[in-house]
């Protein structure tokens, strides 16, 4: 693996494994490695938000099965 790739996902890990708060949307969670990114999530506070149930919404504290755009749009509209 490419040594910038590498820093970057060592980068990626840090500041996945220190967040109190870990958003993740839009995907399956089914796609590895990037998947398995979420596994050093040691935070209190995971959010989901997918259209479909993943295999993690069991972990997270708040689940939202609602297209990605959907909700963000609907945040933007809130800030707007």
């Amino acid at each position: 693996m490419n040594t910038k790739i590498q820093q970057l996902i060592t980068l990626i890990i840090r500041a996945i494994s220190t967040a109190e708060l870990l958003i993740v949307g839009g995907t399956s969670l089914a796609v590895y490695p990037a998947a398995g990114l979420i596994d050093y999530f040691t935070g209190d506070n995971l959010v989901l938000i997918n259209k479909s149930k993943t295999d993690r919404d069991e972990q997270a504290q708040l689940v939202i099965h609602v297209a990605i755009g959907e909700v963000l749009g609907a945040v933007g509209l809130a800030f707007d």
